[in-house]
């Protein structure tokens, strides 16, 4: 009987001594390697550190890693137009620029009546027809093929063919121009009135509308 008690309390001392071991060499070990007393180490809740490499939670497929709402890392495109400013800048071309002074002249000269000079006007049949210096045909650079007959015909005589549009900073005008050139019309016939339409109503000069 001695015996089995001897034996029960050197069990006993024996556990003690282990624990007290065990927590001495715990209490020396780095934070971040020592065991937690208090922590359930067989917890399998939501808290769980997810393994290297393994998918996200439901819901997080789109979130930073901030967690918050993940935006694009390419700034969107510059949308500002520059259109307005590109078309104000004055167009390089090697036509000759008349004045309205030179144009009223050659409108009022008896021999413009005769072929001699032609205006041309190169824009659009809605616009052509709302109103148009008087006796200007019209060929609209966009649509050159249902013109270009008639344009050759009355060009192919005339010493100055006055080229004209809304004037401002419509080129369409320009365009016509450098038709012209392809067509193999000189370039010290053509006459191109950067002042177009506009200047010519401001200084009140006769316009005529329609087909006329």
């Amino acid at each position: 009987m001695k015996a089995a008690r001897k034996t029960v309390f050197e069990a006993v001392v024996l556990s003690a001594l282990g624990v007290m071991i065990a927590i001495a060499v715990n209490a020396v070990r780095a934070s971040s390697e020592s065991i937690k007393l208090s922590k359930n180490y067989f917890d399998k809740g939501t808290g769980r550190v997810m393994p290297a490499g393994s998918a996200q939670p439901s819901g997080s497929d789109h979130l930073s890693p901030e967690g918050a709402p993940a935006t694009s890392s390419t700034s969107p495109r510059d949308s500002t137009d520059t259109s307005a400013q590109a078309t104000a800048q004055k167009a390089e071309h090697p036509f000759q620029e008349v004045t309205f002074e030179q144009v009223a002249a050659v409108f009022y000269d008896p021999d413009t009546a005769g072929g001699a000079n032609v205006f041309v006007d190169a824009r659009g049949d809605s616009e052509y027809e709302a109103g148009h210096i008087p006796g200007a045909i019209q060929a609209d650079h966009y649509r050159l093929e249902d013109y270009i007959d008639m344009l050759l015909d009355y060009a192919e005589s005339a010493e100055k063919i006055i080229v004209y549009c809304n004037g401002g900073n419509c080129e369409d005008s320009i365009f016509l121009c450098s038709d012209l050139l392809d067509f193999e019309i000189s370039c010290d016939r053509i006459c191109l009135y950067r002042g177009g339409l506009k200047e010519w109503v401001d200084k009140g000069m006769p316009v005529a509308k329609g087909r006329g």
